[in-house]
């Protein structure tokens, strides 16, 4: 099989050895050079799951491999830009979630409420990225503020909740987490704009 790893291309034997070998060299490559492994592709298919496990299960109809690398700051500068686009969209539905709460709790509304939860969580992930990056320091300290809002107020939303309480809950909403998500998508964007992006 052809191996393709940075603009180096290599044939091995479509064996589990080679496949071995493959990933101790991605591996070095993404701790000598730090770098992420943005995609991969196997026989033109892109390939999501666990790579080396794809690659195992079918070694002996591949032909080709190709590993596409990003620098560490172009994979930071990415996630932002994945905050900035999620955010846009997702802040006017948040907006609009408290009233909807206000109005009338549905199957509908408990959803959103599931979405707004699970779009907290990828902003987390964000950060976690983000303080891997010493050169972001400078912008580490504002989105902290508003991170930290979110995690408060993620556990009253959590007491809201158990005590039925839906009029605090739009209240949370409506007056502390979309404003928090607002600059949250506004430090992004500074970001994004400041440092530039880069692969």
């Amino acid at each position: 099989m052809q191996i393709k790893l940075r603009d180096d291309w290599f044939i091995l034997s479509n064996s589990a050895e080679s496949v071995e070998d493959v990933f101790s060299q991605v591996n070095g490559l993404i701790e000598d050079e730090n770098l992420y492994i943005e995609r991969v592709f196997v026989d033109g298919v892109e390939i999501h799951e666990d790579i080396r496990g794809y690659l195992l299960l079918r070694l002996s109809e591949i032909k080709k491999v190709e590993f596409i690398f990003i620098s560490r700051r172009g994979h930071m500068m990415q996630r932002l830009i994945d905050t900035v686009n999620y955010l846009s969209s997702a802040l006017p539905e948040v907006e609009a979630l408290s009233s909807q709460i206000y109005n009338k709790m549905t199957d509908k509304t408990w959803s959103k409420i599931s979405h707004l939860f699970e779009g907290i969580q990828f902003i987390l992930k964000v950060y976690e990225a983000f303080t891997e990056m010493d050169n972001l320091n400078v912008y580490r300290q504002e989105y902290e503020v508003h991170l930290q809002v979110l995690i408060k107020e993620i556990r009253n939303i959590e007491i809201a909740l158990s005590n039925s309480d839906y009029t605090l809950l739009a209240d949370l909403i409506k007056y502390e987490i979309f404003p928090a998500l607002t600059q949250l998508k506004d430090i992004s964007l500074k970001i994004v704009e400041v440092e530039g992006v880069e692969k």
